[in-house]
Parts: structure tokens; C-alpha cells; sequence
């Protein structure tokens, strides 16, 4: 079975999809990526999942890239994408919040978690070390 991880331009997105790499070679499921960073707004879209790729150790090649359609908000095209491939389980970044911050998720976060028919899992970006 294969689980979706959605991938953008970001910290935590590179983070999830390390840590959707690091659940393939723990499980042995195969992974689907959503590229959500494929829009006119971002031309070197393939290029930034491809550098994202290149900079997780051993990644494994068990895995498929699907993009989303350029009229669907991010929300939404996570949970078409997870239910279109049959998907297990969905990962996703979300950054650090404040205190106050923590009240509320992220709208598409938030939309993700209380509408996939899927258990979710979230990852926080990895901090850079300390010197």
C-alpha cells in the first residue's frame, strides 16, 4: 500500500518527505508525492522537488510524484489526491507556531486533519544545529 506525502516549497515540506523516505525503508510501503509547488507561480518547480529528493540520504525509488490541477487550493488537493490513489495515510509539514499561534492550525492544515478519511501525520522542519 502506498501513503501520500505533500511536498511544497518549504522547510517543512522537505521535512515530511524525509521522513516519507525514512517510512519506506522502515515499512516498505511505497509513497506517492503530491507536488504542490507546480503552478506558474513556481517555473522551476520540478527542479525544487528534484533538490529535495537529491538531499535526502539513499532515498528509495519506491515512490510516484502527482501534481495537482492548477484551480484547486492546497486544502483540497491533498484530500483528492489521497482518496484518488487509494492512499493509507497522509503526511504533512507544518512550521512552528507562537503560543497564540497554537489556537488555531493553518487553514489547509486544519482542513487536512478534520477532513481526510485517512490517518494524517505531521511533521515540524527539522532544526538546524546548533554550533
Amino acid at each position: 500500500m502506498a501513503f501520500l506525502v505533500a511536498f511544497a516549497d518549504s522547510a517543512e515540506a522537505r521535512s515530511a518527505l524525509a521522513y516519507g523516505f525514512a517510512k519506506i525503508d522502515r515499512t516498505g510501503e511505497s509513497m506517492i508525492v503530491l507536488d504542490l509547488t507546480d503552478s506558474p507561480a513556481h517555473p522551476a518547480a520540478d527542479s525544487l522537488l528534484t533538490q529535495a529528493i537529491e538531499s535526502v540520504t539513499n532515498p528509495s525509488d519506491d515512490y510516484t510524484v502527482v501534481r495537482r490541477s492548477d484551480s484547486q487550493d492546497v486544502a483540497s488537493a491533498v484530500l483528492d489526491a489521497a482518496q484518488e490513489t487509494g492512499a493509507r495515510s497522509i503526511v504533512i509539514g507544518m512550521r512552528r507556531r507562537s503560543p497564540v499561534g497554537k489556537l488555531f492550525l493553518g487553514s489547509n492544515a486544519q482542513r487536512i486533519l478534520l477532513d481526510a478519511d485517512v490517518p494524517v501525520t505531521v511533521v515540524k522542519a527539522v532544526k538546524a544545529p546548533s554550533k
